[in-house]
């Protein structure tokens, strides 16, 4: 125990970090949560995509797609970010972790440190986001 009296919790592994954040991505429903909303509550600014996904992608898109798309950022990463310190560990520190264990990866055969950073970056990417969002408005995700 420490002096105040409470136990210190154990902090984790580089490894224990990564496997808890591919478990917060894959199996906790809180990021999914996150897009639903946002489907949900801005399908009236893309009510006018086109139907075609490759015009929807390739052609002139409304500048409050962007803007939805920065506002789900924002909420992802908060929500990110609140994940990581319930895990004891800022977000600068797991940045600085992914990048440790990406580099001890090897191109042939990717470590999980490096799929975790390919699922990031997927969230954070502009064109992933309008697909999904097309699905969603065309398909009824």
């Amino acid at each position: 125990m420490g002096k105040s009296g409470k136990k210190k919790s154990k902090e984790l592994t580089d490894d224990e970090v990564v496997e808890a954040v591919e478990d917060y991505i894959y199996n906790d429903d809180r990021a999914e949560k996150i897009f639903n909303k946002f489907s949900t509550k801005y399908s009236n600014v893309f009510k006018d995509i086109p139907k075609d996904l490759d015009e929807a992608m390739n052609g002139e898109q409304k500048l409050e797609y962007t803007e939805v798309f920065e506002a789900y950022q924002e909420e992802f990463e908060e929500t990110m970010e609140a994940f990581l310190e319930s895990k004891g560990v800022s977000a600068k520190k797991f940045g600085k972790i992914l990048q440790k264990k990406i580099a001890e990866s090897d191109s042939d055969n990717p470590n999980r440190a490096t799929h975790c950073h390919w699922i990031l970056l997927a969230t954070s990417n502009y064109n992933a986001f309008i697909q999904v969002m097309h699905a969603a408005v065309h398909d009824k995700l």
